[in-house]
């Protein structure tokens, strides 16, 4: 059996939920990973495995809904303890709880309010699918409780807040409505509820992380077998418990570039029992050869992408405009404001041409230069009105002012991506190491690509084209957009390079180096 164990964390206290609705999150994240990744490719190809969940998450069944894995087998550490069974989610109706008649529903845009006097009412948040999150209880105006739903429809938890609303202590709830442990938030030891003692080894603990390690370590002899296949994800506040629980088992630490918590040379030394390491960028693969090195380590290392190629439709001929995209993460003012001047002669030269800066940043909170660079490429070209370059663009599309040459497009999550690049026609990616998933996302599309770096997906002249520096921009650009039967090619290549990353060709080669057909290897 093969069997995942995510890393779904949000801060150093691990275990604890913390979903909050969407509208007090903050900065926009995507929550897609390897492993979510991973997992989708297995059930699409019908292979069967199980998730371990580790840490609390009331609202796992909606997650996994968001990310297509509902309908995946899995086993969680908190259900196990709070005694809950695996049930399809259901929306509490809060009208049905059990309110004073007097109490008086009060709807905003966010939330709805339950107000039974001036001196007590309850903030009643939901999650971005309509479920009830949490009731938080306020007397005085004071914040006094939070209960905490699970999406199954129940009571899972609540908090209580001391005089200065910092939270106190947490109860967590059984399916019969009692409370099975306490946790102190501020101290972080955990106290049995007595009627339940005989189910645990102690009726104290020092924090939850050993609540946890002590009954994944059952679960592990209970359930798990010699010949599983285990793939962690790499993540120094769990690597310890799952290494020490899974000697029998073979281990593989999975290696994500936006989960940086295992970087530093202690979280790389909390993978060594781990005897294979799976990585998905260059940069991460020589980190962990650099450390196996030094350590005189025998730890296997494979880097393999994470990602599957999926066949997307491409708009982009047929539209008039030609639109360029240029991934600005990591790009520093100065890159940029040399790429915008290149791109600046390209629209001059062809006045059709258009530039997509795209982020994974919220619009609003773009820095200010890169605002400064649209803003210098609509000014450059306001200001030739009247020249004989854009007479053609002019009389198919009005006056320039109406016209943006330049535009910057947020893409928070990978779906954004996706539907960004359907109607490009060029993407631009200067990084050190080019953003991985946009370059499966390319290669699906059939996008040629103009990098810095060589990478695995992209040949040069062939689905692509390597720039030494910045000034042989130009080169890569007119390569593709001034002969048309290259841009042909780059997106005939790229339909047979998908092949080499399709869900099933990926899960054979992580298959052959797990099973030891093949050793370490790269795809």
């Amino acid at each position: 059996m093969k069997r995942f164990i995510p890393a779904w964390y949000r801060g150093d206290n691990w275990w604890l939920d913390e979903d909050t609705p969407f509208y007090l999150r903050g900065n926009v994240q995507s929550e897609f990973d390897d492993l979510i990744s991973l997992m989708g490719m297995h059930l699409k190809n019908k292979v069967p495995f199980e998730m371990t969940v580790l840490n609390y998450m009331p609202d796992l069944r909606t997650f996994l809904h968001r990310h297509e894995l509902f309908e995946a087998t899995y086993w969680s550490l908190f259900d196990h303890i709070q005694g809950f069974t695996h049930q399809t989610p259901q929306v509490v109706d809060y009208r049905k709880l059990n309110w004073p008649k007097s109490t008086e529903f009060v709807h905003s845009r966010l939330m709805i309010k339950g107000i039974i006097s001036e001196k007590l009412h309850y903030d009643m948040h939901f999650s971005q699918e309509g479920y009830l999150l949490w009731i938080e209880t306020f007397r005085n105006g004071s914040l006094n409780e939070q209960y905490i739903f699970d999406d199954r429809g129940f009571l899972s938890s609540y908090m209580v807040a001391d005089e200065d609303e910092i939270w106190d202590r947490k109860y967590y709830m059984t399916a019969d409505g009692d409370w099975i442990m306490k946790e102190d938030l501020l101290s972080h030891e955990v106290t049995i509820h007595p009627k339940y003692a005989h189910r645990f080894e102690q009726e104290k603990y020092d924090d939850m992380a050993s609540v946890i390690d002590e009954c994944f370590k059952k679960y592990v002899q209970q359930h798990m077998q010699p010949l599983d296949v285990i793939i962690a994800a790499s993540d120094e506040r769990h690597n310890a418990i799952i290494a020490e629980n899974l000697k029998k088992q073979k281990l593989c630490f999975s290696v994500f570039q936006k989960r940086r918590t295992w970087l530093s040379d202690k979280g790389i030394a909390s993978m060594v029992n781990g005897g294979y390491w799976l990585t998905d960028t260059m940069e991460n693969t020589h980190h962990l050869k650099f450390f196996k090195e030094e350590h005189q380590l025998n730890n296997q290392i494979m880097r393999i992408t994470p990602f599957d190629a999926q066949i997307t439709p491409n708009m982009s001929s047929q539209l008039y405009e030609t639109y360029i995209g240029v991934w600005i993460d990591g790009m520093n003012p100065e890159t940029l404001h040399q790429v915008i001047s290149q791109l600046i002669h390209e629209i001059e030269r062809e006045p059709q041409t258009r530039i997509i800066l795209l982020t994974r940043v919220e619009q609003f909170k773009v820095s200010d230069w890169v605002n400064e660079e649209v803003y210098r490429v609509q000014e450059y070209f306001l200001e030739k009105t009247r020249s004989s370059l854009l007479d053609q663009d002019v009389a198919k599309n009005g006056a320039p002012s109406e016209i943006k040459y330049a535009a910057i497009k947020s893409v928070p999550f990978e779906k954004d991506i996706v539907e960004a690049i359907s109607t490009l026609r060029l993407v631009i990616d200067l990084n050190k190491e080019p953003d991985l998933f946009l370059q499966i996302c390319c290669i699906g599309a059939g996008l040629p690509q103009i990098n810095l770096m060589q990478t695995d997906y992209v040949q040069h002249e062939r689905n692509g084209y390597i720039i030494p520096n910045i000034e042989a921009l130009p080169s890569a650009i007119n390569f593709y957009l001034k002969h048309l039967k290259n841009w042909n090619h780059s997106y005939s290549y790229a339909m047979k390079l998908s092949k080499q990353y399709t869900s099933n060709e990926i899960l054979k080669q992580l298959d052959d180096w797990l099973e030891g057909e093949i050793h370490g290897t790269e795809i």
